[in-house]
């Protein structure tokens, strides 16, 4: 089972529980783009980059691939314990951007905090 999220305005926090999976029930964080109309955004020839800053000028923290499928047009992602654990402050920004390859042409899917709670049992 994934986690299911419906981003509205492009805006999407997430709390992360660091040195833990993300997201902590069994499956991925899966986002389903829409047009403005509620239609789904087909993500044929799109590919997708995942970045988790401390600050959006800073280097990158979390650099990942996110999965893009196009059998049911979603854009999914999950955390390992190791790769939580790099975030050892409480407060994060990231985005998934979305490139379509035959153009070049750029589209930000979501963007937003990462809210951490910092790793207690090692």
């Amino acid at each position: 089972m994934s986690e299911t999220y419906t981003v509205t305005d492009g805006t999407f926090d997430l709390e992360i529980l660091a040195g833990s999976t993300f997201p902590s029930v069994a499956g991925d964080c899966s986002f389903y783009p829409t047009d403005s109309d509620g239609v789904a955004f087909s993500l044929t020839g799109y590919t997708a980059k995942l970045q988790v800053r401390e600050q959006p000028s800073t280097t990158a923290v979390i650099d990942m691939t996110p999965t893009v499928n196009i059998s049911d047009n979603s854009v999914s992602f999950s955390l390992t314990p190791t790769q939580t654990s790099l975030l050892t402050k409480t407060d994060y920004v990231y985005a998934i951007e979305l490139t379509q390859t035959s153009t070049s042409k750029v589209l930000t899917l979501v963007r937003g905090q990462v809210l951490v709670t910092p790793e207690i049992v090692r």
